[in-house]
């Protein structure tokens, strides 16, 4: 059976049972059933399926590059957890945003449209899934914090803050890591690493100073709220994270500011933290399970798990 054969909706996301026989071909299903997957994402910002079985790289990488999108350059941005990079586009996470819904990589100019995870085996507890309508969010803080809402919408903000020298398993890549500086150059000095990370920061458009070792870094202006899809407003941003020290654990004492230099307050991520509440939902994962987003509709988060898992991860660009 090749058409999605059952489908119920787990608020605010569709999910679907694809349901099919030892002569399954994954190929085929998506041939046939993607323009469906597309319009679904189009209307929810996301879709579970459930049922492919899709449980290994190898497959998930097939998965993804079936769809009409580009790949996604990682080396373009500053990612803030540690990649292992399972093949050409399949990867997991070392660290991912416990309990911190964010837009993935909305604080850099360079961001994914398109996140799609897998779930290669199931954790043995935890490690569910959280996602959330950031169309919602705009509508119950236009309501509750006007404010916020109409200075994000017309100043944008912007994100600071600092970074280690070393990598860690806990904290993320340190900035030779993140700015993809080790490989290519793992025999130079600190100063010469240093000079090589001040270029490719002004490439990007940021600004840094130095504490010794440490990288302190300041993004360009950044959109807060944007229109998904051309329509939608939508409130995209990594807010909530970079408060609450997800960004990178060294602590400084405002990290998150409107585009004027305002800092975003406490009482402003207190009512963030309200509005998503109330339009959070949870998926737990089975081994096998595949998970699209719209990344600029959709916010997640992973909870705390324990034991052996797998989550696949894939990024991809409008094509």
């Amino acid at each position: 059976m090749y058409d999605l054969s059952e489908q119920i909706m787990i608020p605010p996301l569709p999910m679907t049972f694809a349901d099919h026989d030892d002569g399954f071909d994954l190929e085929q299903w998506i041939y046939k059933n993607h323009q469906l997957i597309e319009e679904q994402i189009w209307s929810h910002g996301s879709m579970l399926i459930r049922g492919l079985n899709v449980d290994s790289p190898n497959r998930f990488q097939d998965f993804v590059e079936s769809f009409p999108h580009t790949s996604f350059n990682k080396n373009n941005t500053l990612m803030s957890s540690l990649v292992n990079q399972l093949t050409q586009s399949v990867f997991t996470l070392d660290h991912l945003y416990d309990n911190c819904l964010h837009h993935t990589l909305a604080h850099t100019p360079y961001y994914p449209h398109w996140v799609f995870m897998a779930c290669g085996l199931k954790p043995e507890a935890g490690g569910n899934t959280q996602v959330c309508k950031s169309d919602a969010v705009y509508q119950e803080l236009l309501n509750t914090d006007p404010r916020l809402i109409h200075k994000s919408e017309e100043q944008g903000c912007y994100y600071q803050y600092r970074i280690p020298y070393a990598s860690h398993a806990e904290s993320g890549p340190g900035w030779p890591e993140l700015l993809h500086l080790t490989e290519e150059h793992n025999l130079d000095t600190l100063e010469q690493l240093q000079s090589k990370a001040e270029h490719k920061l002004h490439t990007m458009g940021y600004k840094w100073q130095w504490h010794d070792s440490i990288l302190e870094v300041i993004t360009p202006v950044l959109p807060a709220i944007k229109r998904a899809r051309g329509t939608q407003k939508v409130f995209f941003n990594q807010i909530l994270a970079a408060a609450q020290q997800k960004l990178h654990p060294l602590p400084s004492k405002d990290c998150v500011f409107f585009g004027d230099g305002e800092p975003i307050t406490a009482q402003h991520i207190r009512n963030i933290k309200n509005a998503c509440s109330k339009h959070t939902y949870t998926i737990q994962w089975d081994t096998g399970d595949l998970l699209i987003l719209d990344n600029e509709m959709m916010m997640t988060t992973q909870t705390p798990l324990a034991g052996k898992h797998q989550l696949l991860m894939a990024y991809a660009r409008e094509a």
